[in-house]
């Protein structure tokens, strides 16, 4: 029997428009449909009516499930776009569900994941087990959940790793390879994982440290993407497949998943999604420099240019953004003031390696910033999410890179530079 605990919750998003019911746990279990050979049962928490639409749902699949408890509504991860930071809503009141007794769960092959509402976790003692704190800087080492595993894997992000080592008396400002060897000695793993998005995974046993290289795919749907990632390793690993090759096969089931928005299960056959992606094994070169390109004369291109510079920047990017750089010109600019800022841009894409554009109301500087550009052979990356074919006719033929969704073009971005 191969087991998955985790969260049912509603998703919510803008770009692309999403809303289901999944959260990591639902999203996990249906992922693996095609790909574990053991039976396979979900244990998780929901509101009544979610208890009963997932019963039939998973039953009709042939899982079973288990509810540890039931909540009195919904809870809802609200994003912009599919690679934001959700808003958490409707939790109020729901993040006290305790039990008087703890409850002690016997498993077989179990991948675990944190609940946002559950702070009575129960005690899982198992043979092979996963564990994904998915609680950001919240995150609880396996050692102070009380568990016992005859063999531990961790996958976690490089956010959760850092929270982690802290609390296990580790620094956190380590390179990623150290920090993943630490964190195996202090929490007695098999095997560390640590996730760091659009550059890969980086594994760690008693043995080996190896790079898991990411596949670039042309869509990049990232709501979930950890928990398929964490879910097929999971799998594959209490079957007894070598730990970096789960990893690298986690991956490409990850980018089969962000290429075609969230379709599940993941399907079995690993050499035929190989072939459709370029596997991409390189380190952060955070040295390159991307200019931002995009109109801010209202508040909402302020807050779209403002969501650029912020990813930008957590991807490990130094960005020259002319709002920020230049400065923003008053109404009756004069003459000198416009000049002065228009040579501030100018001289900002002549130091740049890239240029991310916004394209959206084919704003005119946007555009002469792409022109100029393309004359000095700067790569582009346009951010088009309304745009006709007619309209960025010239950005096409110019081979600029064209994306319509956010999360699309700051990885696009990312991988032109590697």
């Amino acid at each position: 029997m191969f087991s998955v605990i985790g969260g049912t919750y509603v998703e919510d998003c803008l770009e692309p428009n999403w809303n289901r019911l999944f959260g990591s746990g639902l999203r996990a279990v249906l992922s693996l449909k095609d790909i574990c050979s053991d039976d396979l049962e979900y244990i998780s928490i929901a509101s009544e009516d979610e208890v009963n639409l997932v019963d039939t749902m998973l039953n009709s699949c042939d899982v079973k499930t288990k509810w540890l408890h039931t909540r009195k509504s919904p809870i809802k991860f609200v994003y912009d776009y599919s690679i934001a930071s959700p808003f958490i809503s409707t939790l109020q009141n729901q993040r006290a569900i305790k039990s008087k007794e703890k409850s002690y769960i016997e498993l077989d092959n179990v991948l675990i994941f944190s609940f946002v509402e559950y702070k009575a976790r129960p005690l899982i003692s198992a043979n092979h087990v996963t564990y994904d704190p998915q609680a950001g800087q919240k995150s609880i080492p396996w050692s102070q959940c009380g568990n016992n595993a005859k063999s531990l894997s961790l996958v976690m992000n490089l956010t959760e790793a850092k929270a982690i080592a802290e609390k296990i008396g580790v620094s956190p400002d380590l390179s990623i390879a150290t920090l993943a060897n630490k964190i195996r000695i202090k929490e007695k793993a098999e095997v560390v994982i640590i996730k760091n998005g659009v550059w890969g995974a980086h594994l760690c046993t008693d043995k080996n440290s190896h790079v898991i290289p990411v596949y670039k795919t042309d869509k990049v749907f990232g709501i979930g993407s950890g928990d398929v990632f964490s879910a097929v390793y999971s799998a594959l690993w209490s079957q007894g497949v070598a730990p970096l090759e789960a990893a690298k096969k986690a991956s490409c089931a990850t980018a089969f998943y962000c290429n075609s928005e969230g379709a599940l299960p993941i399907p079995n056959d690993f050499d035929s999604i190989l072939d459709k992606y370029e596997e991409k094994l390189f380190p952060p070169d955070v040295s390159k420099k991307v200019y931002l390109a995009g109109p801010f004369f209202c508040l909402s291109e302020l807050w779209l240019v403002n969501q650029a510079f912020c990813s930008l920047r957590a991807l490990g990017f130094d960005v020259w953004s002319p709002s920020r750089e230049a400065g923003i010109l008053p109404k009756n600019a004069s003459q000198s003031q416009i000049e002065n800022v228009v040579n501030k841009d100018l001289e900002g894409l002549e130091i740049c390696d890239v240029v991310f554009a916004i394209l959206d109301g084919n704003d005119p500087g946007t555009i002469f910033e792409i022109g100029y550009a393309v004359k000095k052979n700067i790569p582009v990356i346009c951010y088009a999410p309304n745009s006709s074919q007619k309209d960025i006719t010239m950005m096409i033929g110019s081979n600029c890179v064209i994306k319509h969704d956010f999360s699309s073009a700051m990885y696009s971005l990312a991988w032109s530079l590697g």
